[in-house]
């Protein structure tokens, strides 16, 4: 590698407590959301129109997806190559990509508001900030072997 080894592992374990961070937060706001829900009567629930339950169950499918997404382009081997931005553009692909799950919790909080407190309802919006945000954690391994010129070939070359 031609960046500093002490400076990957710097910006890796940066990462990693950033990332962490937001999956502990993501935690919280699932403890709080249910402590919430636990106490909305689920028979004066004030039902909401098929629009709201399509919309917030869109809006997860929307969340879920830019989440992978972000994580998959901004922090991809491609466009960690260049040593100089390599570290920030780790961060910025992880960080945001669990920030972005994070707001599943929200959102699960509205549907248990708006359209259904039951559990069964919320869990997989619960679900999805969790997973995501752990998908998030970056690896060791997603460091190695971006300067050897022949690690990752163009999607349109042969192997050599």
């Amino acid at each position: 590698m031609s960046v500093d080894p002490p400076a990957a592992v710097a910006w890796l374990e940066k990462t990693r407590a950033a990332v962490l961070n937001l999956v502990v937060a993501a935690g919280f706001g699932i403890a709080a959301s249910g402590f919430l829900l636990h106490w909305r009567d689920r028979w004066a629930v004030t039902r909401a129109p098929g629009g709201v339950r399509a919309g917030l169950s869109i809006g997860l499918i929307v969340l879920a997806l830019s989440s992978h997404f972000v994580r998959r382009t901004v922090s991809s081997r491609r466009a960690l190559r260049d040593p100089s931005t390599r570290g920030p553009t780790l961060y910025r692909g992880h960080v945001v990509s669990a920030a972005l799950a994070v707001l599943a919790v929200p959102l699960g909080l509205a549907y248990g508001w708006l359209v259904s407190p039951r559990l069964d309802a919320v869990v997989p919006f619960w679900v999805v900030a969790l997973a995501l945000g752990l998908l998030a954690l970056p690896r060791s391994h997603e460091l190695e072997g971006l300067d050897d010129p022949f690690s990752d070939p163009e999607p349109n070359e042969p192997p050599a």
